[in-house]
């Protein structure tokens, strides 16, 4: 561990209107970190870079368990998705070379794709708005997320199913795998090489990241690198969760933190392709939707703000690895953190790091809404669904005096108060939020609730229409459906006396589907949404939707 900053530990800064302080101390940080904890468990590593130089280094825990080896910025992890942006990158270089342009259609350099009756470009895959299904939310659909499946065929298998798109190219984000994995096969077709032989030679070789490389094979993988450990609770002890993967450019990036500290000092002096600062430039230019939302997102990399400084980050996770990257150009301020387990995730990490790094930084002032007491709150409760996904849920609920938004996706449960309604058109009404950004609801020429959307997020949600059914649906909606691209049959059946259903596949698989409102329901342990129509009904899985079921006769 390692931590040099002058002034004591402190550096003022007065960077778009945020006034303040970095607070790098390192006993204050090994107390957030709970360095003084030791255990014989998997662990995670550490680095914080400012204005060039790391200024902290920290590790902790195990990289494997049976040889006693210890985790240290040297050690090999797998980064997982932070692999994008070297993905990325290689095609950008293949930009830069003349070999392609990202308007590009994907048809151009993957002959094998099949026909899905519109135009996706390799900008829709660089910025998750191309709508074709997520390869992993597919097998988890199938009941075949298992390593034997992580491969290239089952990959065009199910890409070659596909029927048509989870929502039109361009209007909606979901961040999608399958993308990812369609720009490493682009840039192979491209050069006439694969993408790990690419990247070696064109981003790791040139910036001296030595231990770092794809690897999509777990006999290939890195000899020094890490292990990655779930915790058995019936056995109460950590096993070895090493699954194999032919898959690549959405992940299996295997690096150290001191290689990352190269690659992020190459954002400031870029020494890839003719060395240009373009470049790094089209790596972070922000992408948008076609009704003119900004996403939020540019090619691998999130873009967010912390107390009024802009950040570009990303998460990684595979098989209970963990990584997370932060970089703050404006103060020169970047984090990094790759863990080996469940039991540190790097996200969490990374953000409690941030926060205890820029405690003294004040944000700008903000302008105070002032609330209308002439709205009822009660008006904005109800269910609302991601208009393009249909596989994120919001409800709003009033409570005393209160209005409150809840995810109804249990892999994210969430709740957010939001202060201060005021009407800022005749159709809009404004809501403030502690740290997600304001809301704007908007209602029709009767007053009617239609739809909101966060301020910091390109996603429109529409409220759906009241419940007038029975409180018992009976078989409105109960049969035998079918699914051509899934090739699986389902059953929908009642449940005796309530608004629920039961979707059963098998003999012995069997899922309670709880009524929303309306044709719409949705199970919580998988976050799934089934919508029905006349005569079929659509399965809204995360990264997955549109999946069409036929009522078979």
């Amino acid at each position: 561990m390692r931590c040099f900053l002058s002034l004591s530990g402190f550096l003022f800064l007065a960077i778009s209107g945020a006034i303040g302080q970095i607070n790098c101390q390192p006993a204050i940080l090994d107390q957030v970190l709970k360095l003084d904890e030791i255990h014989n468990t998997p662990g995670f590593s550490v680095s914080i870079i400012h204005n060039g130089n790391i200024i902290y280094e920290a590790s902790s825990g195990y990289a494997n368990l049976k040889k006693q080896i210890r985790i240290s910025p040297e050690t090999v992890f797998n980064a997982c998705d932070i692999a994008k942006q070297f993905t990325a990158m290689s095609i950008l270089i293949l930009k830069e070379q003349g070999k392609l342009a990202l308007t590009d259609p994907i048809t151009q350099y993957l002959p094998d794709l099949p026909k899905l009756r519109t135009n996706i470009t390799i900008n829709h895959l660089l910025s998750h708005q191309s709508g074709i299904r997520d390869y992993l939310d597919l097998l988890l659909i199938k009941k075949k997320y298992k390593p034997k499946y992580f491969t290239k065929k089952q990959f065009w298998e199910d890409l070659n199913q596909q029927k048509q798109l989870g929502f039109y190219p361009g209007d909606g984000f979901a961040y999608i795998n399958s993308g990812y994995v369609l720009l490493a096969e682009i840039v192979e077709n491209v050069s006439r090489e694969s993408l790990k032989d690419f990247a070696r030679k064109n981003i790791f070789e040139p910036l001296g990241m030595l231990n770092t490389k794809f690897c999509n094979e777990n006999s290939k993988r890195p000899s020094e690198s890490t292990y990655s450990y779930k915790w058995i609770k019936k056995k109460n002890r950590y096993s070895k969760a090493q699954s194999t993967s032919e898959l690549i450019g959405d992940g299996q990036l295997w690096t150290t933190l001191n290689d990352l500290y190269k690659w992020d000092q190459n954002f400031y002096h870029n020494q890839l392709g003719n060395g240009n600062s373009k470049l790094i430039a089209d790596l972070q230019a922000e992408y948008y939707l076609n009704n003119g939302r900004k996403s939020f997102y540019s090619k691998g990399l999130q873009m967010n703000d912390f107390k009024g400084i802009l950040s570009f980050e990303h998460f990684g996770y595979w098989d209970y690895f963990s990584s997370f990257y932060i970089r703050m150009p404006s103060i020169n301020l970047s984090i990094v953190v790759c863990s080996n387990s469940d039991k540190y995730r790097a996200k969490l990490i990374a953000k409690k790091l941030q926060t205890e790094l820029l405690s003294e930084i004040t944000e700008p002032e903000k302008s105070q809404l002032q609330r209308d007491t002439g709205i009822s709150l009660q008006q904005f409760e109800g269910i609302f669904i991601d208009l393009h996904t249909k596989s994120n849920i919001q409800k709003f609920i009033e409570l005393e005096d209160n209005l409150y938004c809840i995810s109804l996706v249990k892999a994210r449960q969430y709740d957010v108060q939001l202060y201060n309604p005021q009407k800022l058109q005749p159709n809009q009404i404004q809501f403030g939020t502690k740290n997600d950004g304001d809301i704007v609801f908007r209602t029709d020429q009767s007053e009617n609730l239609t739809h909101y959307q966060w301020r910091k997020s390109p996603t429109i949600f529409v409220k759906l229409k009241a419940d007038t059914s029975n409180s018992n649906v009976g078989c409105t909606w109960c049969g035998n459906y079918f699914s051509e691209e899934l090739r699986k049959k389902i059953r929908i059946r009642p449940i005796s006396k309530s608004p629920h259903l039961q979707l059963k596949t098998g003999w012995f698989q069997k899922r309670k589907l709880e009524k929303l409102e309306g044709n719409y329901f949705w199970n919580s342990s998988e976050a799934m949404v089934i919508e029905f129509t006349n005569e079929s009904l659509f399965i809204n899985k995360k990264r997955a939707n549109n999946i069409r079921f036929e009522r078979m006769k």
